[in-house]
């Protein structure tokens, strides 16, 4: 099957709160009160620290140019790139956020960005469609007039670059604006002091506008523009982390979800229902770890030397 047959319109959605995905993520039945939910959002939302608020300072934008990975490029990827970059007028750095994830589901959803957005769709998170057109190109459909073309110029272990080319629909601005953004995301994996696997992502947007007239009224509105992208980058964290959850918690429920998906290649359904597997296995044995450990700790001596056990 091709890379463009496999998309199937299904049409925009309304677009509802991430407080129905934590609900179902974390194991509420459909009938859970609404506080109850708004409770387990509360506590997901938690996980995902901000360890810097996002910026679009000039200091910010010289660093952020610096880390581009443009050495790791192929030379046409590298010319698309520096070009993008030299006719940037807008530019952000989101906030940095740290958030619990098993490094192959982090891995996996930050390559294959359509089995995300064909997830948001079945959890009736958002009506954005995004179907793969070739081994390194996507195109999207936000359902509110925004569309795009995405091209990957590198997808390596850390460092994501994509140039993206379209048009926004702001409901600040009355036409959809054009516009071209490449796109720095980059990400590490650790381990906290409790053996739980972490990820700490940061990314940066370069934007530029076919006119100065354009460019002029997209600054006008950038602080709106900017809230929302900090916001959709947090939300974007947030679903990756209770996927994360879910894996480990419900693996069945996510190989259901995955059965259900739409408009990706049918391997990716395989692939999810796989990864589910290997992230259920890593935190089964996780905690198999800590209870051992537990159990072999040393007991607590009182204060004339005897065991307290």
């Amino acid at each position: 099957m091709s890379y463009r047959s496999a998309h199937h319109h299904l049409g925009p959605a309304p677009i509802r709160s991430l407080l129905a995905v934590a609900a179902l993520s974390l194991g509420a039945s459909s009938s859970v009160m609404a506080a109850d939910a708004e409770d387990r959002a509360a506590e997901a939302r938690e996980r995902i620290v901000t360890v810097q608020a996002g910026t679009g300072s000039s200091r910010a934008r010289r660093r952020a140019e610096t880390e581009l990975p443009l050495n790791a490029l192929a030379p046409v990827a590298r010319g698309k790139a520096a070009q993008a970059l030299d006719d940037a007028t807008l530019f952000r750095t989101l906030p940095v956020l740290r958030f619990p994830i098993h490094e192959d589901g982090l891995k996996y959803f930050v390559h294959h960005p359509d089995v995300a957005v064909a997830l948001w769709r079945i959890l009736g998170v958002s009506g954005c469609e995004m179907w793969q057109t070739g081994p390194n190109t996507y195109e999207g459909d936000a359902g509110d007039g925004s569309i795009g073309l995405f091209e990957v110029l590198l997808r390596g272990e850390k460092d994501q670059l994509v140039l993206v080319e379209g048009q926004f629909k702001s409901p600040v601005l009355k036409d959809p604006v054009q516009a071209t953004c490449l796109f720095h995301l980059h990400t590490e994996t650790a381990f906290d002091a409790e053996g739980t696997p972490i990820a700490v992502g940061r990314a940066s947007l370069f934007i530029s506008f076919p006119s100065r007239a354009i460019g002029a009224a997209a600054k006008l509105i950038s602080p709106v523009t900017n809230v929302v992208l900090d916001r959709n980058f947090e939300e974007v964290c947030l679903f990756a982390h209770l996927m994360d959850r879910s894996m480990q918690t419900r693996p069945v429920w996510v190989e259901g979800l995955a059965a259900q998906m739409e408009g990706v290649l049918p391997r990716r359904k395989v692939e999810l229902s796989q990864l589910s597997e290997r992230v259920y296995a890593a935190g089964r044995y996780r905690e198999q770890v800590r209870q051992a450990s537990l159990r072999t700790a040393a007991p607590p001596v009182g204060p004339y030397g005897a065991s307290l056990r």
